[in-house]
């Protein structure tokens, strides 16, 4: 996740509780905790930073790649950087939504299941 802007290859939004807590926060920090606990993940970060993926290059389509592709080894994709200030300019203050959090998928990474990962469970939160 970038912080420059002018050339970004995933543009997503902040998730913010509606109630100011930090209790989806701390619900998904110790099921991250949990995860480098049992080996199943290796720890990159202090927390997840919870947010919503708006625009991701990864799934660009353009047959035309520019100066800012970048070729990933691991599954030889393709992304391509993008300026993203205007579309922050526009729609920088915009509040996209809220809903209400029923439900939590762990997704398994690498797998599709028609448009979105395969789950290896899916956690209650009602």
């Amino acid at each position: 996740m970038n912080d420059d802007p002018a050339e970004v290859d995933v543009l997503y939004c902040k998730v913010q509780p509606t109630d100011n807590s930090n209790k989806l926060q701390l619900l998904v920090d110790s099921v991250a905790e949990q995860f480098i606990n049992e080996g199943l993940m290796v720890r990159e970060y202090d927390y997840v930073k919870i947010h919503a993926t708006l625009i991701n290059s990864l799934f660009n389509r353009d047959s035309e790649l520019g100066n800012h592709e970048k070729v990933y080894s691991k599954n030889q994709k393709i992304r391509k950087s993008f300026d993203a200030q205007v579309i922050l300019e526009i729609f920088g203050d915009c509040n996209l939504s809220t809903c209400d959090l029923a439900e939590m998928h762990i997704s398994i990474r690498g797998t599709k299941s028609t448009n979105y990962y395969c789950n290896e469970a899916v956690i209650s939160l009602c």
